[in-house]
């Protein structure tokens, strides 16, 4: 609940700024120094192997996980170590970040359903 208060106050001053501020607020963005994610990634780090090993149980993560990546598939066996390209890597880290922060927003979206209903 709390972050959506914070989101509703961040919302609420974006609606409320004017059009001075919102261009003096673009122009001190534009003048500041990017410094993350701005070197270029070799394709050779991309490929480099490393190692992995996937979480196994008897339930929803017994199966081998497939990773297609530029049309290209990736079978990955679960519960050994295994050597994939870096870039294999990457993505089932990203898909496992977006999965963590889908768990988050569903349960507070959970929480709210519940207390919308606690008052009726």
């Amino acid at each position: 609940m709390a972050n959506m208060a914070k989101k509703n106050e961040e919302l609420e001053a974006v609606e409320t700024m004017t059009d001075e501020e919102a261009t003096e607020a673009v122009e001190n963005t534009a003048d500041e120094e990017v410094t993350e994610n701005t070197a270029p990634v070799s394709d050779d780090y991309l490929e480099e192997l490393v190692e992995i090993m996937l979480f196994k149980d008897s339930d929803k993560y017994s199966d081998d996980l497939v990773v297609t990546l530029n049309g290209k598939n990736y079978q990955i066996k679960r519960g050994v170590k295994v050597m994939v390209p870096r870039k294999v890597q990457l993505v089932i880290e990203d898909s496992m970040k977006q999965a963590g922060l889908a768990a988050d927003y569903e349960e507070e979206a959970q929480q709210q359903y519940k207390e919308l209903e606690n008052r009726l």
